[in-house]
Order: C-alpha cells, then sequence, then structure tokens
C-alpha cells in the first residue's frame, strides 16, 4: 500500500577517480569559500590558514592532484571575487549579487570562475554545482543557477557579448 511518501533523491557519486577527485576538490573549495564568506581575510597567507582548517585540505598539495586544484580554485575566486560579483550582476537580470543568498553566490562565483579561467565545459560545471546546491543550499535554487551559467556560457561562447572577462589571474594578490 502506497503512503504516499516519496524517495529521497539520490545524490550521484562520480565512479571515476578522477573525477571524484575533482568533485572532492570542487566541494572543498565551496565550503573553504563558504567559510570565508563569514570573515575578512587580509592576505593569501591568511586565506591558507583557513584553507587547511578544512578537513582534508591540510595535504601536501603537490601530492595530491584534488588538494591542487581546491587551493586553485580557492585562490582563483578569493583573488577575483569583485570581478566575479560583477559577472554575476551582469548574466542575473532581476538579483543582484549582493541579494543572493551566501551559498547560491559562492556556487555562481566558483562556477564561473571555471567557466571562464579554467574552461570547465558547461556541462560538467552545472553538474558539480546543482549537486552542491543541492547538498547545502536550497533546491529551489538550481533554476536560477541554471540561468545565470547559460547566460554566461552563451556570452562566452559569442566572445564579442556583453561581457569580457577582464582577468584570471589566479595568482595575484587582493
Amino acid at each position: 500500500m502506497n503512503t504516499g511518501s516519496r524517495r529521497k533523491a539520490r545524490r550521484r557519486i562520480p565512479r571515476n577517480p578522477h573525477i571524484l577527485k575533482r568533485h572532492n576538490a570542487r566541494t572543498r573549495a565551496f565550503l573553504t569559500l563558504y567559510g570565508l564568506s563569514f570573515r575578512t581575510v587580509p592576505d593569501q597567507s591568511s586565506l591558507w590558514r583557513a584553507f587547511e582548517m578544512i578537513p582534508g585540505n591540510k595535504m601536501e598539495p603537490t601530492q595530491n592532484e584534488g588538494a591542487l586544484l581546491a587551493r586553485e580554485l580557492v585562490r582563483g575566486v578569493w583573488s577575483n571575487e569583485a570581478e566575479l560579483d560583477r559577472a554575476i550582476n551582469c548574466f542575473s537580470h532581476k538579483w543582484r549579487a549582493d541579494r543572493l543568498g551566501r551559498i547560491e553566490l559562492i556556487l555562481l562565483r566558483l562556477a564561473l570562475y571555471e567557466l571562464f579561467c579554467q574552461k570547465t565545459p558547461l556541462k560538467v560545471i552545472k553538474s558539480e554545482i546543482m549537486d552542491l546546491a543541492m547538498r547545502f543550499g536550497a533546491g529551489e535554487a538550481s533554476n536560477m543557477l541554471d540561468g545565470i551559467l547559460e547566460a554566461a556560457s552563451k556570452a562566452s561562447a559569442a566572445g564579442d557579448g556583453a561581457y569580457k572577462w577582464k582577468n584570471c589571474q589566479a595568482d595575484g594578490e587582493k
């Protein structure tokens, strides 16, 4: 007899070890950036101290591909935060970056950094960001995230669109 209960949506966990490393790296980068959103980090040494406080990030990054990617994503998003917020404002027609929820804002920064600077395929970015949104945020945000990523992808592919990324330097000081 059906009681009307719904089955919980199961998270898709990557089986390929390379994909799993990248998935875990994005998760660790998101957690680090989320933690940093509650305080000001004046320089990169403070950034790395905060990074190492997240479980699994204290590994030697040169020996671990996942930790290296996580560091690269954190550094890139942190260094380009103002530019990423400008991009979010450009592509979200009804919402400004300062009106978005903290989780959605960080997810968008991470996704746009990967899209513009890492040249990660949109399909991969969407899959990962939607997974993180379901895991850490509100499920209702997925349509908004999807719309903004689609608009950013179209502008990026056009090359002459309304938005030009100015700075993809991940190693610059803030």
